[in-house]
């Protein structure tokens, strides 16, 4: 891949996490909230993303939190929450 393609791909993916960012606080807004939680990053993605994206986005986001409710620190730390 090009120097110039690299710099393309890494000009969208910075788009997108600010997209993200921006739809997580009006998420967070909308909800009352104060905190990020599942629901409100999903809302956030479905807010940033369609199709096969947004169903990639969702299921990769999905496992990291199975992933990281299977660490024993975090899953004591969920439950107190």
């Amino acid at each position: 891949m090009s120097t110039t393609a690299m710099a393309v791909v890494d000009q969208l993916v910075d788009e997108i996490i600010a997209k993200f960012i921006n739809n997580s606080k009006l998420a967070i807004a909308y909800s009352c909230g104060g905190t990020l939680n599942r629901r409100v990053a999903t809302s956030a993605v479905s807010l940033s993303l369609s199709g096969l994206l947004q169903a990639g986005a969702l299921e990769a986001g999905n496992k990291a939190v199975a992933a990281f409710e299977g660490f024993p620190a975090a899953g004591a730390a969920a439950a107190e929450a």
